[in-house]
């Protein structure tokens, strides 16, 4: 009795759309004399498109007389708050409210025959109905309210049943998908090899949808929230660096009980479909303490703490451009739980989302988005010393508009320059024009009720 390889080309994951955290096994069970003998599954996995079934997936025995083999092909998904997200942009929830209330159904989207694969597929609450509970329960998984769907995270559909009956798989495609028949998986008893070699698509042919991802067939679909085959987030590696994450701020440290307010702007402004934008922040170090959106711009909006994630997500309704205008779009203000060393250490990035603007045309744009630190609002008086190009400038940052004394004295105690300052809520730099002997200098500021001091070395 010799081994037999499968050897072929399955449709599965034809209808991924360019993602691959998801597997399924295929188990051979060999039955001699009435006596089953079961072989170790094996993993298939792969990237876009097609894959391959050979001689490292998995093995049959041949046998003339006796059909000695059973499969179980059993698919697998993690069903976990990635595996939900993973692909699903802001472009579906577009694609599915505009199916439900028109003007574009998904019999009408290209190609025309995937139309009940998007049924499938946008069907979030598993009640076998597209409709308003479905946006609902993907814009909060992508908000950050909840982390998993009514419905499996993936869908398989054997390409045999449903090229055996287009027009009822049109009709009705919930009576073809195969969730029902897990956990057990999908078991074809009794096969001698030739079985599988003269109709292999029948027993490997299968063709899967992804919950909640209506819109990524082919590459001119794809979004940037499509983790294969997507554009690059601005984000980038946490990198303060990058142009679309600019920090502006005259401090390296920023104290425990700060509050730090940020500005969001658009330098590019272009007509956009959706609007999706997702901020990462380290919550043992922040939490959130108000945010204000300004210029009629009214988007849906969650802070979720257990993400370490600020999500603002927008969509059109009517098919217009939304509200978003170049300039200042939006504030937030953040408040620090411990003491942070520098602005590096408060927006990370992630590969869970990615900033996502759509244009007019379906297609990712470039807002020129960005982020800066407007100012930090410290919890009590500090100030320090600072030398640039021979010049002194004295730092202070303030907790409130307040009125204050400000001394430069010399280490044998003479008084080197005395004066009244105004204050204004949070960073204050105030530029000491005198001429100053070399050697350690002291700085004090103080109010009717505080102190603080500092010192600087004025260089020979």
């Amino acid at each position: 009795m010799a081994p037999y390889y499968i050897e072929g080309e399955s449709l599965w994951r034809m209808q991924s759309y360019g993602v691959s955290n998801h597997y399924f096994d295929i188990g051979t069970f060999l039955i001699l004399d009435h006596t089953i003998y079961p072989t170790t599954p094996i993993p298939v996995t792969g990237e876009c498109g097609y894959e391959y079934y050979s001689s490292d997936y998995c093995q049959l025995y041949d046998d003339e007389d006796e059909a000695v083999n059973t499969l179980i092909i059993q698919p697998y998904t993690d069903c976990d708050r990635n595996d939900y997200l993973n692909g699903v942009s802001t472009l579906d929830l577009y694609k599915i409210y505009h199916h439900i209330h028109g003007p574009l159904p998904f019999e009408d989207m290209d190609p025309e025959e995937d139309a009940p694969f998007r049924y499938i597929s946008a069907d979030a609450d598993a009640d076998e109905d597209v409709d308003d509970a479905d946006v609902y329960m993907i814009q909060q998984m992508i908000l950050g309210y909840r982390d998993d769907l009514t419905r499996t995270s993936w869908e398989w559909v054997m390409k045999d049943a449903l090229e055996g009956d287009p027009e009822r798989f049109e009709d009705y495609p919930f009576e073809f998908v195969l969730s029902d028949q897990w956990p057990g998986g999908i078991i074809m008893p009794a096969l001698k090899t030739e079985d599988i070699t003269v109709d292999l698509d029948r027993y490997f042919g299968f063709r899967t949808t992804k919950e909640g991802d209506i819109i990524g067939i082919g590459e001119e679909e794809v979004t940037t929230n499509d983790w294969i085959c997507g554009s690059g987030y601005y984000f980038n590696g946490g990198s303060i660096a990058s142009r679309s994450n600019l920090f502006s701020t005259t401090r390296a440290k920023i104290e425990k009980g700060s509050i730090i307010n940020f500005d969001v702007y658009i330098d590019d402004p272009k007509e956009l479909l959706t609007f999706e934008l997702p901020i990462f922040f380290n919550t043992e170090n922040l939490e959130l303490n108000s945010i204000n959106f300004i210029n009629g711009f009214v988007p849906k909006w969650n802070f979720q703490s257990s993400l370490n994630l600020l999500t603002i997500l927008d969509f059109s309704h009517d098919n217009k451009p939304l509200n978003i205008r170049g300039g200042q779009l939006f504030s937030f203000s953040m408040i620090t739980k411990s003491d942070i060393d520098g602005p590096e250490s408060l927006i990370n990035s992630s590969a869970d989302r990615k900033v996502e603007t759509i244009g007019m045309d379906e297609k990712p744009v470039d807002l020129g988005l960005r982020i800066e630190i407007a100012n930090v609002i410290p919890t009590k008086l500090r100030a320090e010393g600072r030398i640039d190009g021979g010049q002194l400038s004295i730092f202070i940052a303030s907790p409130e508009e307040q009125n204050v004394n400000a001394r430069l004295f010399s280490s044998d105690g003479t008084v080197l320059d005395s004066r009244a300052l105004f204050l204004s809520k949070g960073d204050n730099l105030i530029p000491i024009d005198i001429s100053l002997p070399a050697g350690i200098l002291f700085i004090a500021i103080s109010n009717s009720s505080e102190i603080t001091t500092s010192k600087i070395v004025i260089p020979q």
